[in-house]
């Protein structure tokens, strides 16, 4: 494995063990406390920057992660920012929309994300 796959992995772990300690291990949805595991509310994939966010955190079980990816995400987006509140949704939006002007996921910026992610923990 590369430098850069190994920072990655390193900030994912990070990443998913501190958003496990500030939501918890029950998922938001349903309560269920069986193979749970943090998701990311905006997908990582859209929206590259809030990878290692942890307001973007969201914990789910395997079944409300499932309707989320293959029915209609909107109602468990819909629910989370129930429960969560629209302070919650406007203060990541706010990140969200603060965009580096040059944003790429080079080794410097898994460093970075890993310092941050280190502070955290």
């Amino acid at each position: 494995m590369n430098e850069k796959a190994t920072l990655r992995n390193q900030c994912d772990r990070l990443w998913k063990e501190i958003c496990l300690r500030k939501y918890g291990t029950k998922c938001e949805i349903c309560g269920e406390n069986f193979r749970t595991t943090p998701h990311h509310f905006y997908y990582r994939s859209s929206i590259p920057w809030l990878r290692y966010e942890i307001l973007n955190g969201i914990i789910l079980c395997q079944k409300c992660h499932a309707l989320l990816h293959f029915k209609d995400p909107k109602i468990i987006e819909e629910k989370i920012i129930k429960i969560r509140g629209k302070k919650w949704l406007n203060k990541l939006n706010k990140i969200k929309d603060n965009k580096p002007r040059f944003f790429k996921t080079d080794l410097e910026w898994y460093e970075k994300k890993l310092d941050i992610l280190k502070k955290l923990k």
